[in-house]
């Protein structure tokens, strides 16, 4: 799946400015926006897997490296909104 091997370029293009996003015109939000459709909707495949489909495993590296790159890279602002204690 394209979209795990740039997980990190389409968080950046959806995430506004301020966290850390890029400044980028619309049609490359509209793409990142499509690929995580995408995404999406292999994830809700009816049926079971392996029986019944055979796409939503794919995506699972996909989410696990979204989640990565962003909750990684904000630790210190995700502590400040969130302290724990």
């Amino acid at each position: 799946m394209v979209a795990e091997n740039h997980s990190n370029l389409i968080l950046n293009a959806l995430l506004p400015t301020e966290l850390g996003g890029m400044a980028l015109d619309q049609s490359c939000k509209d793409t990142a926006a499509q690929l995580v459709k995408t995404a999406l909707d292999c994830s809700s495949m009816p049926g079971y897997f392996p029986v019944h489909e055979t796409c939503s495993e794919v995506t699972f590296s996909f989410w696990y490296l979204l989640q990565v790159d962003y909750f990684v890279p904000r630790q210190e602002q995700i502590a400040k909104i969130h302290p724990s204690g």
